[in-house]
């Protein structure tokens, strides 16, 4: 039964990389097209970065590190309340929960800080080019 899951797996992949070369010969459609368009003979490849600058793409990634923080963040506070529930008046299980609360919370001001800090600090730079 492994060697039909494995061969599998193999067929698999071999027909995806195949079918990726194929449309890529063919300019990422299977399409056919006249022969009077401005096409170029060979296919483009689209930059994946839609940034233009450094301080751009700096900022995308602060977006994108910033979205996935929130996340993690509501599901850390999420988390620990489970925890203050679970407690039940247990000494020290109310003790972890507090103290996994202060740290949800010092994470979460972290995750603010950081995006504060890269805003003013593309600022300044923004500012700086000015002159």
């Amino acid at each position: 039964m492994k060697k039909v899951a494995g061969f599998l797996v193999v067929a698999v992949c071999a027909v995806a990389m195949v079918s990726g070369v194929v449309l890529a010969q063919s300019g990422g459609s299977n399409t056919t097209e006249s022969s009077g368009s401005n096409n170029p003979p060979f296919p483009t490849l689209e930059n994946p970065i839609k940034a233009n600058s450094i301080s751009q793409l700096v900022n995308d990634l602060v977006n994108i590190a910033f979205q996935i923080g929130s996340v993690i963040a509501v599901l850390a506070v999420i988390f620990v309340g489970f925890k203050f529930v679970l407690a039940r008046g247990s000494e020290d299980k109310v003790k972890e929960a507090k103290n996994m609360f202060f740290w949800t919370v010092v994470g979460i001001a972290v995750l603010f800080g950081a995006r504060v800090l890269a805003e003013v600090i593309q600022a300044t730079v923004n500012n700086l080019k000015d002159f």
